[in-house]
């Protein structure tokens, strides 16, 4: 488990890992738009959308975060 407080000087992003899931929470984005069209919505039992959109060097972190989690591991 991780909980980690991400930001700059316009952006702020809370990443909780769980378990088998990440939770992404926008605190303040100046591209809130293009975030929220990849927030996962329910609907009739369907989880959408297939896609998602990242801020610019979050997925490095994440990847980053998986790397230094697995070494913990072994």
């Amino acid at each position: 488990m991780a909980v980690d407080i991400i930001s700059n000087s316009e952006d702020l992003y809370i990443y909780t890992k769980l378990p088998s899931f990440l939770i992404s929470g926008i605190v303040k984005s100046r591209e809130l738009n293009k975030r929220r069209s990849s927030r996962v919505a329910i609907k009739t039992g369907k989880i959408s959308p297939r896609t998602t959109w990242w801020p610019e060097g979050f997925i490095n972190y994440i990847v980053d975060k998986a790397k230094s989690s697995s070494g913990a591991h072994d």
